[in-house]
């Protein structure tokens, strides 16, 4: 068995290099200050215009309380499914019922319909963007229209950063064989639209590296990586936590009390 380090920062990755271990880039991760961010400036153009589309179509956004309207959300997460082929494993969060009720949620409701929904691991620190879904008939600008909801509640929490999460790094690669295994990977993963995407709300972007002792077990790593994350993922365990119930920051409480 070989030891891998996946999606490390900077800090950890210098000092893993001075170890002697091998390291390489692997994504870029793009973040927010929610305190100052805007839609204002000439970055996030393309945002305000698909921001007014889905205003202009009706859609409403709310953040999901303690009881979470499931039904409606399994329905989207299965038109999702349906439309984009199934779902990806390992890094990739896949949607299980008891997974998102851990997590921070926002929907959106047209002509009060769910059409879409997105969920948000949390600490204190920060919130990180997990799972997008949305129906195939959800206007354009829906997403984006409840990442920037997520924004504007992590500023109330105090939440100094929010996470877009990350796009595979697209850069040249010295070693042929991590050159191929990287094309292989991008070509399954729609790299460019993802990048678009999350580009267009102006992130700051840092770059994530995979590190591994050596050359052999750096490329045992990338074809373990690749291989779960285009398989099908496996089931998810049931967690018992509830994220109102722990709730991170400052602003809320830690431990709420339990329904009688």
């Amino acid at each position: 068995r070989m030891p891998a380090i996946y999606k490390c920062g900077a800090k950890m990755a210098a000092s893993a290099r001075r170890a002697g271990w091998q390291v390489i880039p692997t994504a870029e991760e793009a973040w927010l200050d929610p305190k100052s961010f805007t839609t204002d400036g000439a970055s996030r153009r393309q945002l305000r215009r698909v921001l007014r589309k889905a205003q202009d179509a009706g859609v409403t956004v709310s953040e999901g309380g303690r009881v979470l309207p499931l039904a409606d959300m399994d329905r989207v997460a299965q038109d999702w499914k349906s439309n984009r082929g199934g779902e990806r494993g390992f890094s990739m969060g896949a949607y299980d019922r008891a997974y998102i009720t851990c997590q921070r949620v926002f929907l959106a409701h047209k002509d009060d319909r769910l059409v879409a929904f997105i969920t948000l691991h949390e600490t204190r620190n920060e919130m990180t963007l997990d799972l997008m879904r949305n129906t195939s008939d959800a206007p354009d600008g829906t997403i984006q229209m409840l990442i920037v909801a997520a924004l504007d509640a992590a500023s109330t929490y105090g939440c100094p950063r929010v996470s877009l999460a990350a796009v595979p790094w697209s850069g040249d690669d010295t070693s042929p064989i991590t050159a191929w295994l990287r094309q292989r990977f991008l070509r399954k993963s729609r790299h460019t639209g993802l990048k678009r995407f999350k580009a267009s709300f102006g992130p700051n972007w840092e770059t994530l590296y995979l590190a591994a002792p050596n050359r052999v077990a750096l490329a045992v790593a990338c074809m373990d990586i690749v291989r779960r994350v285009t398989a099908p993922p496996r089931p998810v365990r049931s967690n018992p936590m509830r994220a109102s119930r722990f709730a991170t920051h400052a602003t809320l409480r830690l431990f709420g009390r339990r329904k009688r």
